[in-house]
């Protein structure tokens, strides 16, 4: 009888479909009002943020906070999504759990909004003065989970995973006290400053804006050295996973002060009241930086003081982050700027927020002796030839990558130089600006040069500021102001043409890029660090010390011989895998124009496979252009 009743069932559900209104096409459901605009009005309350971040060995940080509201009304609270630096929604949603409200001694539901997944709707009962919300931020144990923020011995704690605020307010108008309770014996560093004569780590009054702006580092070793004092100081707090990783010698914190002065000398004026660099040194966290108005977040290896001269590369973060005080944060493209953390930002500037960064990350480096002006021209070589004919150009322009961090997962890309990546905008950028500082220098026989417009464009009253947007005609008459010239065209041209030549970048440098035998100085310490040898310029791939093929030039010799990245190089022209011998192999097929031959294995089939070598000239360098003036020497010269 069971089945035969649910035969029934199914049978009259049948037939209701065939004979009901499901018969006319779907049509789409309206979606819920969207949320309250933000208004530039100081929000009738206040919240109050207490973490605890004991729990060192599960790296688990809890948060109680209490918003103070009206009763009677439904609120709409936010978890911060897109935070000013990232360029994307990076806040870590998945990572926050446990999540409890109570008010008036009861539990009050919250409803996560239907579309924006990152609001959360909670009815307050009358005469509810205060809302209690408690939670957890789980964060990564490893990096399959997300970007390492919390170790046994370190934390970079982001305010803005552990934090929710009312929606409908510009976010530098609503007030938070906040404190935080670490592990015994850890040390910390922030730009908020701390309350008088409480606490350690009891915070003084601040906004979410600057509470989000101001991250938190702390770890069982740290190091304090003051860069420069007076009424603006500037501190480097150095932060690491064992004791002696904190330590420098008075060499190197004297290039770190010349940072400072050369970006004095550059700008004339310091956009902030003090100023932190927060310096993690560390092998367990990937490396990487984000700029805020009054400190950096700066995740560098562990060895950046005692293998100094091993990594040279490391050495543009720290005036990377410092540059953008003036260009990022004091100045803001117009389109960047939201008033509250979840918004979306639209970044079609990046190529100047994060380009011209880059351009003076390595200006400044080598004025203030971080890199030798040989570093310098290694790094030019190698950024000029990557993108001198670049694949992904014949289909994307410079001005698009600027989306890329919008819609990218932040996981490797299989063809990055064909599909054009987050970098561009930085790299491309860089050689953009390279080239308009040239032009200055060259037309105007060295009277300006892009340095004055760094100065009129960015520099302003000393102290912090209220920030300052600018658009793209901004930009357009500041350079003109510099140096008269058509600038909407030739950024126009720069910045939307497709077609894989980028040859002119170093034009009127008194250097030209060319292809040696044997890599550079800075390329051998890179490849030794990374474990693996770039032959881009050759056949077309780089490879691993231990075989495995990483990226594959788009279109290149090895492309065209069927490789991908991931497959295993067992043998070269018969001879067991070496990197050494790959590497004798390429230079010898090279000089009788033949070519070498690779046994591999991929998805656990093991073929031959030939690549065709027509050059061995496989490193990019600088030389000089024999006659011409050395406006390179003039741009690294010291201020």
């Amino acid at each position: 009888m069971l089945f035969r009743g649910l035969s029934f069932l199914l049978l009259g559900a049948s037939l209701s479909v065939q004979n009901g209104e499901a018969k006319t096409e779907p049509t789409q459901q309206p979606f819920p009002p969207a949320r309250e605009i933000a208004r530039d009005i100081p929000y009738p309350g206040r919240i109050e943020l207490k973490i605890d971040a004991r729990n060192f060995e599960q790296r688990i940080i809890q948060a109680r906070q209490t918003i103070t509201t009206h009763g009677g009304e439904t609120i709409t609270l936010l978890y911060p999504m897109w935070m000013p630096g990232n360029h994307a929604p990076r806040g870590p949603l998945q990572n926050l759990a446990g999540l409890r409200v109570t008010g008036g001694g009861k539990n009050l539901a919250w409803r996560r909004d239907p579309v924006e997944m990152a609001a959360f709707h909670i009815d307050v009962p009358s005469g509810v003065q205060k809302i209690v919300l408690e939670y957890a931020l789980l964060a990564p144990l490893n990096s399959k989970q997300g970007r390492i923020i919390f170790t046994r011995d370190f934390l970079n704690l982001p305010w803005n995973g552990l934090l929710f605020y009312p929606a409908g307010y510009y976010v530098r108008r609503i007030p938070v006290d906040a404190s935080i309770d670490l592990p015994e014996g850890w040390s910390w560093s922030t730009a908020l400053a701390a309350k008088p004569g409480a606490a350690a780590i009891d915070f003084a009054p601040t906004t979410v804006a600057d509470l989000v702006d101001s991250p938190l580092y702390a770890s069982r070793h740290h190091r304090r050295y003051q860069l420069d004092g007076g009424k603006q100081p500037v501190f480097l707090d150095v932060f690491g996973d064992k004791a002696d990783a904190v330590n420098a010698s008075d060499q190197q914190i004297a290039v770190h002060k010349e940072i400072i002065r050369q970006c004095d000398r550059l700008f004339g004026t310091r956009p902030f009241d003090r100023y932190v660099f927060l310096l993690s040194l560390s092998d367990k966290i990937p490396a990487g930086g984000t700029e805020h108005e009054q400190s950096s977040e700066n995740r560098s290896s562990s060895g950046y003081f005692s293998r100094w001269d091993a990594l040279p590369w490391t050495r543009m973060l720290l005036p990377h982050e410092y540059v953008h005080a003036w260009n990022g944060k004091f100045r803001r493209p117009a389109l960047t700027f939201t008033a509250d953390f979840n918004t979306p930002t639209r970044n079609e500037l990046l190529w100047v927020y994060e380009g011209l960064t880059t351009y003076y990350a390595l200006v400044v480096a080598t004025r203030a002796g971080m890199l030798s002006e040989a570093d310098a021209h290694d790094f030019l070589a190698l950024t000029q030839a990557s993108y001198a004919q670049l694949p992904g150009r014949s289909w994307r322009s410079l001005a698009d990558t600027t989306n890329s961090a919008i819609f990218s997962t932040q996981r490797p890309l299989p063809w990055p130089d064909y599909q054009r990546s987050v970098r561009d905008y930085y790299d491309e950028g860089l050689l953009l600006w390279l080239e308009a500082d040239l032009l200055i220098r060259e037309q105007s026989q060295g009277r300006r040069s892009l340095d004055d417009f760094m100065r009129a464009f960015f520099a302003g009253e000393a102290g912090r500021r209220t920030t300052s947007t600018f658009t793209f005609d901004d930009l357009v008459a500041a350079l003109h102001a510099v140096w008269p010239y058509d600038w909407e065209s030739w950024l126009r041209l720069r910045l939307d043409r497709t077609g894989t030549d980028l040859q002119g970048s170093l034009d009127g440098s008194g250097y030209r890029t060319v292809f040696r035998t044997r890599a550079n100085k800075f390329q051998q310490l890179s490849e030794s660090e990374a474990k693996q040898s770039d032959h881009s310029y050759s056949i077309g791939m780089v490879v691993d010390h231990s075989g495995i093929v990483g990226t594959v030039r788009w279109n290149g010799p090895a492309f065209l011989g069927g490789f991908s990245s991931g497959a295993e190089i067992l043998a070269v022209d018969g001879e067991t895998y070496s990197p050494a011998i790959l590497a004798k192999a390429i230079e010898a097929a090279a000089a009788r124009k033949g070519e070498i031959t690779l046994t591999v294995r991929d998805d656990n089939r093991v073929r031959v496979k030939k690549i065709p070598v027509s050059d061995g000239a496989d490193y990019p360098a600088l030389e000089t252009v024999p006659g011409s003036v050395d406006r390179l020497g003039a741009i690294f010269k010291p201020l």
